[in-house]
């Protein structure tokens, strides 16, 4: 299923991300929505999926709530989001460390 899941978002990157923000604006849906419980797991795998899939499609589609439209992400996954972006952030960092003394 995961893998039929994300080749679904891959065809979605390949959209006009204004006209799928439009779209699922009108249909009251989101696309990220259907995923974000991966998020919360504590599978590295589940995680890698939903990474994945959000890369596919427009930050500005799924990280931001207007007065018209609900938020994607509830709170618990906005802070799991922010806690695993500041911990890639120390493993990007770390790794060049590495890599600059040799």
């Amino acid at each position: 299923m995961k893998v039929m899941v994300l080749q679904i978002f891959r065809l979605l990157a390949q959209a006009k991300q204004d006209l799928l923000a439009s779209m699922e604006k009108s249909r009251n849906m989101s696309s990220v929505r259907c995923i974000r419980e991966f998020l919360m797991s504590e599978n590295p795998n589940d995680l890698y999926f939903f990474i994945s899939c959000i890369e596919c499609i427009d930050v500005t589609i799924w990280a931001s709530a207007t007065l018209e439209s609900q938020a994607v992400l509830e709170e618990k996954h906005a802070g799991r989001t922010r806690l695993w972006t500041r911990e890639a952030a120390r493993s990007v960092a770390f790794s060049t460390l590495i890599r600059d003394e040799h």
